[in-house]
Order: structure tokens, then sequence, then C-alpha cells
């Protein structure tokens, strides 16, 4: 980071806490002139992962989609259904969360990042950067020396992984041991 040196100046920022992110909802929402319930606004601040850019990018989605509904409040009923249709589930994760962590659910052991975003069909820097710290935080994933693998956190039977298909041409023998081989190498 050659250019980053000559700063003097170096400022890091937290991400904004639930309450100040449901309250920067609320405000934008009454912007837009829409009305939001505080728990409404919180689960907003929730789904957003603590990042203001995807609060606002998420309620600007939602005003639009309920706009010709003439939707006075919205409510935790009224957002669960529109986030739905957004494809999140019922446990806040997006559709390519729930794949990576379907893929985790199948293989036989762990694997690597590289071959856990090629199954899932992401590129490998999206997955680092904004996949892998979600799902890890939630206790989902677990990293170690020999890859990704199952979090303690996550059941795996709450995942249905008899529809998972993975992306594109990726041989099923991509989720265990090569060459049929079981993890001793016998």
């Amino acid at each position: 980071a050659p250019l980053r040196s000559r700063f003097v100046l170096r400022e890091e920022l937290d991400r904004p806490g639930e309450s100040a992110l449901a309250e920067l909802i609320a405000i934008r929402a009454e912007a837009y002139g829409m009305s939001i319930t505080t728990d409404a606004a919180r689960m907003l601040a929730v789904l957003a992962r603590g990042i203001p850019r995807e609060a606002l990018r998420l309620l600007e989605t939602i005003r639009l989609t309920t706009a010709g509904r003439g939707q006075g409040t919205l409510d935790v009923a009224g957002l669960q259904r529109e986030i739905s249709a957004l494809g999140f589930d019922e446990r806040g994760l997006t559709k390519t969360e729930r794949r990576c962590v379907e893929a985790l659910a199948q293989a036989r052991g762990p694997i690597s990042m590289a071959r856990l975003a090629r199954l899932v069909g992401i590129d490998l820097d999206t997955f680092a950067k904004e996949i892998e710290p979600e799902l890890s935080r939630r206790g989902l994933i677990e990293v170690s020396k020999r890859g990704r693998s199952l979090g303690a956190g996550s059941d795996a039977a709450a995942f249905d992984t008899r529809h998972f298909k993975p992306f594109g041409r990726v041989r099923t023998s991509a989720l265990g041991p090569r060459n049929g081989m079981n993890r001793t190498g016998k």
C-alpha cells in the first residue's frame, strides 16, 4: 500500500449499532413518505448486517415494491412478506448464503474457499468479502487450515440439501474426498 503510507491520518469506522441503523431507516422512510414501525426498522437493520448502505438499499427496494399497493404502515408482518419476496428466508439468509450452507452440509469434509465459491457459482472475492464474514459471524461456517466446514452454530438438518445442485459443471465428487478415498487416504 504505497499510496496509503503517504497519509498521516488513518481512520477506521465501526459499523453502527442496530438501534442507530434502525433510526436511520426510520428517518429515511419518513423522507420517502412511508411509515415504518420500530420493530420493522430493527428487523431491517438486522437484515442489513449493520451496513447503512445495504439498509437503505433494502428500504428503497421495499418502497418501490409497496408503492403501488397503498400500504399505510410497514409493520413486521408486511416486512416479512417483502423480504421473503426478495429471497431472504426466516433466518435472514439470502439464497447464496443458503446455497453455501447447503453445500457445506452435503460435503463429506472441509472444502476450500475456492471450491465452495465455485460450487455456489460466485466469484471468490465476493465470497471472501461478503458471504463468508456473515456466515462466520452467525456461526454457520467454520474456517480451519483444512478448509471450510459447517459451523457449530448451524443445524445441518435445518438446511434441505436434497435439492442442492452445484453451479455449472462441477463433479459431484467435488463435495468429498478425491478419487473415492476416505479421509485416512485408504
